[in-house]
Order: structure tokens, then sequence, then C-alpha cells
């Protein structure tokens, strides 16, 4: 078995945010203590029964994360340690709210073994902030930057946001501007996506707010482009740059359809030609009382975790989402030698098959040993990835369950 990686749910909020239909709550900070408690031990079931695997990433993502005190986190970590080799140089990121930083609390983060910070900061836009529910202002978002690199954090992600009601280019190559000069190692740019029943669906639908416009959108997308690769930044996935060395390895697990381990409320996993997912209400998860896990898997899951939803990935699915999750890599693609070897030739070439008509498009292209899409691909991707399911399955299936927001 390759390496795990390990998604740690942790679904507390203080506020939320206008746009967000992630898995999290508000005015539970209470119950924190219980729920660590409850992941410490969903953690010393999976290591004992899986007997001390590798892994080589841990991600704690939310909610927000940084709402637990570094002896929480610590006390977390001494679990994972115990039943799981988390190898040397392993990545281990946590997600934090600009609003929550101060210099002692990085640096207690950075000792207990946290070396990668990701920070929700979306815009540097004070009323966009606002209007987004976001708790931090512009000014707290360049701060919380400068204290992590302070503490000792090499590895600094942060997100933004574009297309947002009322944004402008001129207003987009500020937030770049802005964002260049604090010389992050990591930016994940998203483009705002309005979510069913979220306050800003609601607004938009009522009027109160304008539609994202898609061709702008676009034209944004190719401004960050241009201005992340003259600043030095690689783009190796559709929405993620970095400096070279500073790709976010557990999100690459996502992308290259490798096993990883969710824990947590809502946390979707994949292993063993499975994808589960864990119950969604944190009360009921804390409360949960496992019976002893025997058997072989997938027959002992649900005595591992509380899980409410599983499904089989069969081969072809695996092949289609390999191949989907692949050509997201903007560098890498999908390496011939890396899918022949994993599916066989044949299945390679019923792949360029399928890809023939997005070829002529000018979707795709065969670069050396490597698919990859082109830049008009970048912008039509979906255009792609239907073309190479199985039939009858959707194309959310691809994508369903990662645990990724911002990297």
């Amino acid at each position: 078995m390759p390496p795990l990686s390990i998604y740690l749910h942790i679904p507390f909020c203080t506020t939320r945010c206008s746009y967000c239909d992630f898995n999290t709550y508000t005015g539970l900070e209470d119950w924190i203590p219980e729920y660590v408690e409850a992941l410490r031990k969903d953690i010393l079931r999976w290591g004992a029964y899986l007997k001390k695997p590798d892994v080589h990433t841990v991600f704690f993502g939310g909610g927000t994360p940084s709402l637990l005190s570094a002896p929480q986190v610590q006390s977390i970590m001494d679990a994972l340690r115990s039943v799981f080799n988390i190898i040397e140089g392993a990545e281990v990121t946590l997600e934090a709210n600009p609003g929550d930083c101060s210099l002692a609390h990085f640096q207690r983060l950075y000792q207990v073994g946290i070396t990668r910070l990701s920070m929700g900061i979306q815009t540097f836009d004070d009323a966009a902030l606002r209007a987004l529910g976001r708790r931090h202002s512009a000014q707290l978002a360049r701060e919380a930057v400068s204290i992590a690199k302070q503490a000792g954090f090499e590895s600094v992600n942060f997100d933004l946001i574009y297309s947002l009601p009322g944004q402008t280019m001129d207003g987009w190559r500020k937030n770049l501007d802005e964002a260049l000069s604090l010389r992050p190692a990591h930016i994940s740019m998203y483009a705002l996506t309005l979510e069913e029943d979220t306050p800003m669906w609601r607004d938009v639908n009522r009027g109160k707010l304008p539609a994202p416009d898609p061709d702008l959108a676009a034209d944004m997308y190719e401004l960050a482009r241009e201005t992340l690769a003259r600043a030095g930044y690689s783009h190796y996935e559709i929405s993620n740059w970095a400096f070279e060395g500073k790709e976010c390895r557990h999100n690459l697990t996502y992308w290259k359809n490798l096993p990883y381990i969710g824990l947590g409320p809502g946390a979707h996993s994949s292993f063993r030609d499975h994808r589960f997912s864990v119950i969604r209400i944190p009360q009921e998860y804390g409360k949960w009382k496992p019976e002893i896990a025997l058997g072989t898997f997938p027959e002992s899951l649900k005595s591992l975790s509380p899980i409410d939803y599983i499904e089989h990935i069969d081969k072809p699915l695996e092949q289609a989402e390999t191949a989907i999750l692949g050509l997201r890599l903007v560098k890498d693609g999908v390496s011939k030698t890396d899918f022949a070897a994993r599916f066989g030739e044949q299945v390679w070439i019923e792949l360029l098959r399928k890809v023939q008509v997005p070829k002529e498009m000018g979707l795709i292209s065969l670069d050396g040993e490597r698919l990859k899409l082109t830049s008009k691909g970048l912008l039509l991707s979906n255009e792609v990835f239907w073309r190479l399911l199985p039939e009858n399955a959707g194309l959310t299936s691809a994508i369903k369950g990662l645990n990724i927001s911002p990297a």
C-alpha cells in the first residue's frame, strides 16, 4: 500500500460565510474538547486496524481548525503518531482564519508539528470581505501572513476568490498585486460558486446581488495565470500555483487518485476500491459507540467509524476518475507510463480514443507521453471530462467527496 494521506475535519466556525455550504457549525465552540477526544478515538481505531501504515500528509480542514488550541492540536498529533508512521518530512497542513492569528499561537502550532498553514483570505477588499461574511479585515490578512513567516512557517498558502459580486478587472488586478507583495509559497484561486440555499445564492436569486459573469471570470482567470507566471509561480493544478517544491502534497494525493482516509463528521475517504463518508452531525459523531472491528475491509468499515455512505469504485470508474483528476494537473497531466502501468496499455489506447474529439477542438494535447489540457481546455475542462466517464456515471462522481477547499 502506498503511503496514506489523512484528512481531519474540524467542523467549528465562529460565524458562517455567506457563500459556504461546507459541513460546518457555529455556536458549538464549547463542545470542541469533547470533539477532539472523539476524533482521537477514531484515529486510534483506524491506526490499530491498519497496523500502523505509513502516512505522508495530514490535513486539518474545516470549518476553522485554527479555533483549536495548540494543546488540542498536539493531542491529535500524538494520537496520529502513536498508531500511524508519520514519515520523516511529512507535510502537515492546518487551515487558519486570519482573525485567529497571533505570533504565540502560530509558534506553538509550529512546535507541535504543523509544517504548513493555509489561510482563508479570499480577498483584500474590506467591503467584499463583509459581503462574504468573513470576520477578518484586509489588514488582519496581511498581518497573518507576516506572523506565520515569523513563527517559522516556510510553506504558507492563501486562497483568493474571484468573480465576486461587483468585482471589476481592476479590482481583481489589485488583489493579485496585493497577494504577490506578500510572497506566499502557494496560492489557490477559485471562481465564486453559488451553492444552493446559501445566503449569497438567495441574495442573487432575489436580485439583491448580481450573478457572477462567466466571461468576466474567464478573463480574471487568464489575468491570474499571466500575472503569477511573471512572478515565478508554477501553475501546477487548474486552481493552484506554487513556487517550485511548495506544491500541496496532500491535494496531489487527490489529483493522482491515491488512497486517503477522512476522519470527522462529513469527511470522505477513498480507500481499497471504495469511497465512503462519515455521518455529518458532530454530536452524533461524538456519541457514536464503536463495535470491535472484525473481518476484512469493507465488512469491518462500519465498526471503525460511523459511516453513512459507501460506494464501490469499479475499474472503469477508477480509470475514468484517474484520467479526469490527472488532467487537472496543468504541468504533469496524465502520464502514459504511469497510467498504463496502473491499468494496462489497452486502457491507455482507449483513453486516447476518447479524447480525440477534444483534441481536435484544441482542448487537449499529447505532449510527448503526457495528455494535458491546453490553455483553452483549462477554461472548458468539463467539455473534456464528461467524455471520459463510463455510461450512467455523473460528472460529479469524479470529484465527489474530495476534502478540498483551498490547498
